[in-house]
């Protein structure tokens, strides 16, 4: 080999290699701009602390002489060689590097989230270093994680833009997909109706507590609408159906004594003293035969009470029946 062709060679070593820190260079310098225009990374995010071989390097090739013999064109070719595999080896451990901080940000994000502990269970860990595309910078892009826990094993597939999730699905080994965003959203829903659930609850169980009161205190006034905003909601309809007809009894509303007695009777057909009740309702309104019906139900249930009206209503019943043939 002469002399012009070592020296062609050794120059377009050089100029191929410059050419590529150039690129590099101006690539990250790209990248460095678009940081900036970029909002503020977060507290947490990891920075890249890869060393930059690329200012250190340029000035070096810039500094290979053309003319040298032969021993030192050995040497100079071996240097080169050496200082493009360091350049390829610090581009792969750079973007490996960026691969597990990425990685780790995102599953420390991940851990916070409730439906990723429902669907893999606790200590959840990822197995090695995710692949895809993810920026820390701006903390967009998709990232496919192996991970395991207690519960299951598999594959996180995450978008994020801005640092907002966009997807979270974990693809199991046993090949079954599972949206855990969506799930998240399904859970906060139901969480939601739940909390809603709960102080409807509240707001009827403090409601129905004032309307004892008030019924204590003989302020039916209060009672009756109160109770009756139970029974409109179903909520502890037998003891609000029972208290009205106690009320409606009281105030001489036999009709609406009936009613809510009855209605507390399909809950609880053992009650004997509230078949009594609703007996007397009836002998209010002149109904003798429907009272008597309520006073042997009564009666059944060892009201000895309800028995003594019973047989009281039975006698007076014979002693006109017997002045009515008496009478004929």
């Amino acid at each position: 080999m002469d002399m012009d062709k070592i020296k062609e060679q050794i120059q377009a070593l050089k100029e191929k290699l410059l050419t590529l820190f150039a690129q590099i260079k101006k690539k990250k310098s790209k990248k460095e701009e678009n940081d900036k225009e970029s909002a503020p990374q977060a507290e947490n995010t990891p920075k890249n602390d890869s060393p930059n071989l690329l200012e250190k390097a340029v000035p070096f090739i810039k500094k290979v002489p053309i003319n040298t013999n032969k021993k030192q064109r050995v040497m100079l070719l071996s240097g080169i060689i050496g200082l493009i595999l360091l350049v390829v080896v610090w581009i792969i451990w750079s973007h490996i590097n960026q691969s597990r901080q990425a990685t780790a940000y995102i599953m420390q994000q991940l851990r916070a989230k409730p439906a990723i502990t429902q669907v893999l269970g606790a200590n959840v860990q990822a197995v090695e270093r995710g692949n895809g595309d993810f920026k820390l910078s701006d903390q967009t892009g998709e990232l496919h994680i192996p991970v395991k826990g207690q519960l299951s094993t598999g594959i996180l597939s995450v978008s994020l833009n801005q640092g907002v999730f966009e997807k979270i699905t974990l693809r199991r080994n046993n090949g079954q997909s599972i949206d855990i965003l969506q799930a998240e959203k399904q859970a906060e829903a139901e969480a939601k109706k739940q909390a809603a659930l709960k102080a409807r609850q509240d707001a009827l169980s403090q409601n129905f507590e004032q309307a004892v009161q008030a019924m204590r205190n003989d302020n039916y006034t209060d009672a009756i609408p109160k109770f009756e905003q139970a029974v409109a909601a179903n909520y502890r309809l037998a003891d609000a159906s029972e208290y009205l007809g106690i009320i409606y009894s009281q105030q001489g509303d036999y009709n609406k004594c009936i009613h809510n007695f009855k209605t507390y009777l399909t809950f609880n057909e053992n009650n004997a003293k509230v078949y009594y009740q609703l007996a007397y309702c009836y002998l209010q309104r002149y109904d003798t035969n429907n009272a008597l019906i309520y006073l042997e139900k009564s009666c059944q249930l060892d009201n000895q009470q309800a028995c003594q009206a019973a047989s009281q209503i039975k006698k007076q019943q014979a002693a006109f029946k017997q002045q009515v043939q008496d009478a004929e």
